[in-house]
């Protein structure tokens, strides 16, 4: 038994390999989606700045919107919101990425 060898260190490596080996295809299609999908945030980026947005505001206001209609898109916050959510998940990643060929 004295020449028994412990080799826990392999299951632990191994639960590392597994768990990002998980995650990267995760985060891969994750960002397949965004990849496919930019043309729609950047749409809704513009209907954010447009006038169209106003007037649907406005008739808001006026209650002229049936109020079954989902219209997360008028409140005050949601699309500034998830802008900011998008550009600090994007800068986060940008600078994962770069401490990882920074270090390897």
């Amino acid at each position: 038994m004295e020449n028994e060898k412990n080799y826990n260190h392999i299951t632990k490596y191994e639960n590392i390999l597994n768990q990002f080996d998980q995650k990267i295809q995760e985060l891969a299609e994750l960002l397949r989606f965004f990849e496919e999908h930019s043309d729609e945030f950047v749409s809704l980026m513009d209907y954010y700045h447009s006038n169209q947005r106003q007037e649907d505001l406005e008739a808001e206001n006026r209650r002229e919107i049936p109020v079954d209609l989902p219209r997360g898109v008028l409140s005050e916050d949601a699309i500034y919101n998830l802008y900011t959510d998008y550009r600090e998940v994007s800068l986060k990643m940008l600078a994962n990425g770069t401490r990882f060929f920074k270090e390897n």
